[in-house]
């Protein structure tokens, strides 16, 4: 809940919201006809209309990020996965790919275990996969990190006005895979515990870091307990790259409309479709250990721009989808899916 609206913050990879099209920024208005909205609306309140029994359909009215028309999507309600690393595979017979959606308690020992086996599998390469991973927990995503590089690398620090809650991370234990190409794909989606792990990555020039520029958040928050019981989260800090970059996008007192609409500028401005749209800001270039150049001013940007896919999705299609069955939705997309590869 956020100024008495509720907010999707992330729909989990493979779970029913994901399925039917709902995205990240989307707010939820009403559930089967009730409301949503309003000082009245309870944790209990939205739970009890949101879940229900599996093989269920809900009827949910949206409001999609960025836009101004409510839509409807007929979600049929299923387990919600409860792993992290989606995926895990040999692409051929030297390059393995792991997908992780985001960082939780399980997300170290689930990506340690299938790292493994695909380093039993003979796999030379890999490909680490972080799009649309919002973050989670910091410690886990410094695991991985020390798997994938050797030495006592620096991984991230934390810097604010005082010295009081600075600190430095480093790697300490030999990795499964500290050699062999390493290819780390990140985008708009990728933000917080991603990030730390795509700047460590390429500060250190241990992987290619290839897609769209990350989301940018960076900030570290301090946890205050109220005597109403409510928790104040005071940011004490920011995280900051090997290289000295700050991974928190910009943010000037004042100018709060352009902070929460760098989404909608990056988009408007060309960047999720063109390398030629991303401007730099000279002022904030860094160095990686190799001496490549890298820049900051907020998120991780890649070595290697990766555009947004627009042949599948458009507008028409995205409207059908939220109109449809998550089962009828898997179904259109599995026939667009196919009549696309064959173009």
């Amino acid at each position: 809940m956020f100024n008495d609206t509720v907010y999707i913050v992330s729909a989990l990879p493979n779970g029913p919201s994901s399925s039917a099209g709902i995205k990240s920024g989307d707010k939820i208005i009403k559930v089967n006809g009730a409301s949503l909205t309003g000082p009245k609306v309870t944790n209990a309140f939205i739970y009890s209309k949101l879940r229900g029994q599996r093989g269920s359909e809900v009827k949910l009215d949206i409001l999609p990020y960025g836009e101004k028309t409510l839509k409807t999507f007929n979600v049929t309600r299923d387990r919600i996965p409860s792993y992290s690393v989606s995926a895990g595979y040999m692409i051929d017979n030297q390059t393995g790919y792991i997908k992780i959606d985001r960082f939780s308690e399980t997300t170290y020992d689930e990506f340690k275990n299938t790292l493994s086996d695909l380093k039993n599998a003979n796999m030379k390469r890999l490909v680490l996969d972080l799009r649309g991973n919002p973050g989670g927990y910091k410690d886990r995503a410094e695991k991985i990190v020390d798997e994938l590089l050797g030495g006592e690398k620096l991984i991230v620090y934390t810097d604010g006005k005082g010295t009081q809650y600075d600190s430095q991370t480093f790697t300490k234990r030999d990795g499964i895979f500290e050699k062999g190409a390493l290819t780390l794909i990140v985008d708009e989606g990728s933000a917080s515990a991603a990030e730390i792990v795509a700047g460590a990555l390429q500060d250190n020039d241990r992987a290619l870091i290839v897609g769209r520029r990350s989301f940018g958040k960076g900030l570290v928050q301090m946890p205050v307990n109220l005597s109403d019981g409510s928790e104040l989260r005071l940011t004490i800090s920011r995280y900051y790259t090997p290289s000295g970059r700050s991974i928190q996008k910009p943010y000037t007192l004042g100018k709060e409309d352009e902070y929460e609409k760098d989404y909608d500028q990056r988009s408007k401005s060309g960047e999720f479709y063109s390398a030629d749209s991303i401007k730099f800001n000279e002022k904030l270039k860094y160095r990686t250990v190799g001496g490549r150049t890298v820049y900051g001013g907020g998120g991780i940007t890649p070595d290697v721009f990766i555009p947004r896919d627009t042949t599948m999705f458009t507008k028409y299609l995205y409207e059908l989808l939220g109109k449809t069955s998550s089962v009828s939705m898997l179904w259109i997309m599995r026939m667009t899916t196919e009549k696309h590869l064959k173009k």
